[in-house]
């Protein structure tokens, strides 16, 4: 195993807009509406050729249910932070649980579940830091891996435990592949030490804890964050088999088939063609 992962993300394709509107989509309903949601992630998949459809669009969905103040974007520009809803950490101590039952969360479950009565599902989820720097400003949030430790805690285990809530709720409605990235978590973002005191452990919690539910077909662990894990000895992996005829997702597939289900599985890009 590599001990740096050479990211391969590519931007999610984008369709016309004169495509969507003949198909009766609009922005931002892609990323607010579930009837929407499902019709996108379809004309996706039929351009693309995948043999999965993805789904959310974005990696804003848990931080807006944190209360994240969104920009839903529109035919251009992906949905972002307009502004941070905490800015200081005695704030950020009154962050309050996911409710999955309004807002977004609950027509991106909705949607997984209308899709996944047809087709294999991949839900994107988003790990713990990623999502507190959309809540407040990231320069703070980094301060706080040094010097708010304690706090920290208490808000990471309330952040994770929806994030493993978020991932059990995908799967009961039928997902097959939770992709997991915590893209600000990284060994190479926060550096070693925060990444074997904090980054590290948290994060390794929650893909296990996700690889626990008896209806997890399998996790596929962003090659950046899998390969700080796996060299900091939190986790090992499976490789995915890679077929020259075969796409990643294809091979992915097959041994997810092949291995069984919960297993998990990194070193690689759940986007690399």
């Amino acid at each position: 195993m590599k001990e740096h992962y050479l990211c391969k993300y590519r931007e999610a394709n984008q369709l016309s807009e004169e495509v969507l509107l003949r198909q009766g989509i609009q922005f931002p309903d892609i990323h607010l509406v579930s009837d929407q949601m499902q019709k996108y992630a379809m004309l996706i998949k039929e351009d693309t050729g995948s043999p999965y459809v993805k789904i959310p669009f974005c990696t804003t969905v848990e931080a807006d249910a944190f209360g994240a103040i969104i920009n839903y974007g529109n035919g251009c520009c992906d949905p972002r932070i307009s502004e941070h809803k905490f800015s200081s950490f005695e704030e950020l101590k009154g962050i309050k649980p996911i409710d999955f039952n309004s807002g977004r969360i609950k027509q991106v479950l909705e949607t997984i579940k209308e899709l996944s009565a047809g087709n294999q599902v991949i839900v994107n989820v988003s790990g713990p830091l990623s999502i507190l720097a959309m809540l407040m400003d990231s320069q703070e949030v980094f301060k706080g891996l040094i010097k708010n430790k304690t706090v920290l805690k208490e808000v990471s285990e309330i952040v994770s435990a929806d994030i493993v809530r978020f991932a059990n709720g995908a799967m009961e409605n039928g997902a097959a592949i939770i992709s997991y990235a915590d893209p600000l978590g990284t060994k190479d973002i926060v550096g070693p030490k925060v990444f074997r005191e904090y980054c590290g452990p948290v994060n390794s919690e929650i893909i296990q804890q996700i690889s626990k539910n008896p209806k997890c077909g399998g996790i596929h662990v962003c090659g950046k964050l899998s390969s700080g894990l796996e060299k900091e000895g939190f986790l090992e992996f499976e490789l995915v088999d890679r077929k020259s005829e075969q796409s990643y997702l294809e091979c992915l597939g097959d041994a997810i088939k092949n291995n069984g289900c919960g297993r998990i599985y990194g070193h690689g890009c759940i986007e690399e063609i």
